[in-house]
């Protein structure tokens, strides 16, 4: 998963793949990431339910 956009500060690519790789993030669909992109609260929503589960 490539990200799109600039990821900015020094720990936020790690903790973008390791959302990734926990199955919290899963991209756009066309196998990016847009960290800079407004989500959707159908978006958020999904995030956090698979966040519970991970943590």
């Amino acid at each position: 998963m490539a990200p799109r956009g600039r990821a900015r500060g020094r720990r936020r690519p790690l903790r973008l793949r390791w959302a990734v790789s926990e199955g919290v993030l899963r991209g756009t669909g066309e196998g990016l990431l847009e960290p800079g992109r407004a989500v959707t609260r159908a978006e958020m929503a999904a995030i956090l339910m698979r966040l519970v589960t991970v943590s």
